[in-house]
């Protein structure tokens, strides 16, 4: 039913917060986008309130702002890669705008498992993590194949992994899951934001997929 090969990485993001930068320079930005594209694929330059959004359409966006970075991908290579790209990205933006410090670093890491031997994801989902009959699910209201499971594991105070499981868009060959990963504590060094996005790519691949094998 559950063939590791067949489960894939689909789409990261990246959220890191700082203390509010000053006002930037009129042409700061510009040259910013300027140096990150000597390395990165990036096609368009837009000024935004704050900040600027740069960004390749339909595969990798990036909003520069006072106060926060935001990157996001969809994963056509795969997750190393996508990792060493974000953190070459923050290195620059940090060394460049010269931030000091991070803090309140949020991922979220989307993933697909498709199902060999013709089995049902919602069904996996109801009768080996739900354990509720199609007439329990309808006392919520909903239709029972829209159910999936979310579960929140809170590691205080350093972190939190909130991830949810479910079928993917009703197509009952694919698990869908999607977690989001918070870290509490300061950083103020690229290697620790790698290490935390590693955290999470492992979450997915080591304890969330060890989860799902021992259920079927």
């Amino acid at each position: 039913m559950l063939n590791e090969s067949l489960l894939r990485s689909t789409h990261f993001s990246a959220l890191v917060q700082f203390p509010p930068l000053p006002k930037f320079g009129d042409t700061q930005l510009q040259e910013l986008y300027v140096e990150i594209k000597k390395h990165h694929d990036f096609s368009s330059f837009t000024a935004i309130q704050n900040g600027a959004r740069i960004y390749s359409e339909e595969v990798r966006d990036c909003i520069i702002a006072r106060d926060r970075i935001q990157l996001s991908e969809n994963i056509q290579t795969s997750f190393p890669l996508v990792k060493d790209n974000f953190c070459d990205i923050l290195k620059t933006i940090k060394e460049r705008l010269q931030i000091q410090i991070y803090f309140n670093m949020q991922y979220r890491l989307r993933a697909l498992w498709e199902l060999e031997g013709g089995y049902d994801s919602f069904n996996m989902i109801q009768d080996k993590l739900l354990k509720l009959s199609s007439q329990q699910l309808s006392l919520l209201g909903i239709a029972p194949k829209d159910a999936g499971v979310r579960i929140v594991c809170p590691q205080l105070p350093q972190k939190v992994h909130d991830f949810k499981i479910e079928s993917f868009l009703r197509n009952h060959k694919y698990l869908f899951i999607d977690l989001g990963s918070s870290f509490l504590l300061p950083a103020e060094t690229a290697s620790i934001l790698e290490t935390q996005m590693q955290e999470c790519y492992n979450f997915i691949f080591e304890n969330i997929k060890r989860l799902l094998q021992s259920i079927t």
